[in-house]
């Protein structure tokens, strides 16, 4: 069976042909095109052209950064909208899913790559998760900042808790905020705001004054001990915390960009520091949650197959 795969980014767009076999999916052909310098149609000729035998596919599952909503996902930070109708004019015989594209980095955890993942925070014993119905909870910042889930029963869902309101605690963190409200000129700052490419780059202007990418910076090699890496993690792992609090996973996974390129922004002492805030109460259900980080350069375009071959 030949199974399309699309993992498309405020970034990048990630096309790959699998073939399902006895061990699991095997990669054919794949490709990487710009999100950002094409509308959707243009964006799937290329990758028919550039990704061989994927038109021929039986199934396409296109993972998109953004809601779905009425058969259509709209992108957060791309300038294309994306569709059934326009993917069956490159892929008429294909039987076509779309999904968002967190949803398809929780599906990633059963595909068969977990065993790869670092553990950043150890948890507690099988026997504390086992009755958890989340079997995996998936965290990520990249271009954006997404998260979805997926149980024991193999349902996945995808939410949009980047957009939700973040908190800022102490003098140092509410100058922080008060930093980016006046970039953002507003007075809201939201949870992708700040666990993004560009909240990094603003939590770096914030700490030194300078304005940067954060391939600019992140490549230093001071940065894993600098104040910016530090705000960064702890920001993450208050993120991830209530998440975990949220959902009650059987295993968190941090997986998305920054931490894949950076992992100094996962790794930091703040980010686990942040995690296990609380009380007695919340700090023993946060020990007893692994937290695990997922850097396979594949993981939404796995994810996405792997969920094609599990929804009907």
């Amino acid at each position: 069976m030949k199974i399309a795969a699309a993992d498309l980014g405020g970034t990048h767009s990630r096309f790959a042909l699998f073939t399902k076999s006895a061990q699991g999916l095997a990669l054919e052909s794949s490709c990487t095109l710009p999100s950002q310098s094409a509308d959707f149609r243009s964006l799937l000729a290329e990758a028919v052209r550039q990704c061989p035998g994927i038109k021929d596919a039986g199934v396409l599952c296109l993972a998109a950064a953004g809601p779905l909503r009425g058969g259509r996902i709209r992108m957060t930070n791309a300038p294309f909208t994306v569709s059934r109708e326009g993917a069956a004019m490159f892929f008429p015989h294909a039987r076509i899913l779309l999904m968002n594209d967190f949803e398809a980095q929780a599906w990633a955890c059963l595909s068969g790559i977990a065993d790869d993942f670092e553990r950043l925070l150890p948890g507690g014993s099988n026997a504390e998760t086992e009755g958890r119905e989340v079997l995996y909870a998936a965290v990520g910042a990249g271009t954006g900042l997404g998260m979805a889930w997926i149980t024991r029963t193999l349902f996945a869902a995808a939410s949009e808790a980047g957009h939700a309101l973040f908190p800022f605690f102490g003098k140092e963190e509410r100058d922080v905020a008060a930093f980016i409200q006046a970039r953002l000129g507003r007075d809201w700052i939201s949870a992708e705001d700040v666990l993004s490419g560009r909240g990094l780059a603003l939590l770096h202007e914030c700490c030194t004054g300078r304005a940067s990418a954060p391939e600019a910076f992140t490549a230093a090699e001071d940065f894993a001990a600098s104040p910016c890496c530090a705000l960064f993690a702890r920001f993450y792992g208050r993120f991830c915390r209530n998440a975990a609090l949220f959902l009650l996973p059987a295993s968190l996974v941090v997986t998305g960009g920054l931490a894949g390129k950076t992992p100094a922004l996962v790794r930091h002492p703040e980010f686990s520091r942040a995690f296990l805030e609380g009380g007695e109460t919340e700090r023993a259900l946060l020990a007893s949650t692994p937290v695990l980080l997922n850097r396979h350069p594949q993981s939404g375009l796995r994810g996405a197959a792997w969920a094609a071959l599990h929804k009907q």
